[in-house]
């Protein structure tokens, strides 16, 4: 929705500007693109507080960003002693240093349109890959639900009296196992199939 009325707003208010015949804005847009979207700002009244605005907001947009990529990449270049750790602090900042002189190497040699074009080359062979994270997400969405269901009948009421009653750390330890496939394959094949196979040499 913000996206929506983002573009609506500024993108007809730029539209408006051209039709309406003023060709400065029109010429330094086409020759200065990066300078298109203060440019339109000063068509308006309050121009100093506008572009001030649209600037701490580019800004806090691009720290949010690379604070985020710093963290990933840190976590890559990096050997984590617990999944629930993250990078040293001091890859942290490496990685952020790294990004902010690369973004500003890339502004001063005016690589930001070869940057552009490169993401609309790559985009489509990406779109492919986004169809296997999908099929991923699909796969694990199935596993949680047959989890879900074993975790149901792991947690089901048991008899209170007899040679099935289970302690509380059995039960607790039975909730908490997802058995994995070689597991199950290997019950398949030790428990499942004998006890099939003795059940139909009784049957016949």
């Amino acid at each position: 929705m913000l996206t929506l009325l983002w573009l609506s707003i500024f993108g007809n208010s730029a539209l408006y500007q051209v039709i309406h015949g003023n060709l400065d804005f029109a010429n330094e847009v086409m020759q200065y693109p990066e300078r298109g979207f203060y440019s339109l700002l000063a068509q308006y009244p309050g121009f100093s507080l506008s572009a001030s605005v649209a600037t701490i907001t580019g800004l806090l947009f691009y720290v949010t960003s690379a604070d985020s990529g710093s963290l990933v990449l840190g976590n890559f270049t990096s050997r984590l002693a617990d999944i629930n750790n993250d990078a040293p602090n001091w890859l942290r900042i490496f990685w952020s240093v790294a990004i902010g002189l690369l973004t500003l190497a890339m502004l001063m040699t005016n690589g930001v349109s070869a940057l552009q074009n490169t993401t609309v080359i790559m985009g489509l062979p990406f779109s492919f890959v986004i169809f296997f994270i999908m099929a991923g997400l699909y796969k694990s969405l199935r596993v949680e639900d047959y989890r879900k269901a074993s975790a149901l009948q792991s947690s089901a009421p048991m008899p209170i009296s007899g040679d099935d009653r289970l302690i509380w750390k059995q039960r607790i330890s039975r909730v908490m196992n997802f058995p994995g496939k070689t597991y199950t394959q290997k019950m398949l094949d030790n428990i499942c199939a004998p006890a099939i196979s003795r059940y139909a040499g009784c049957c016949s």
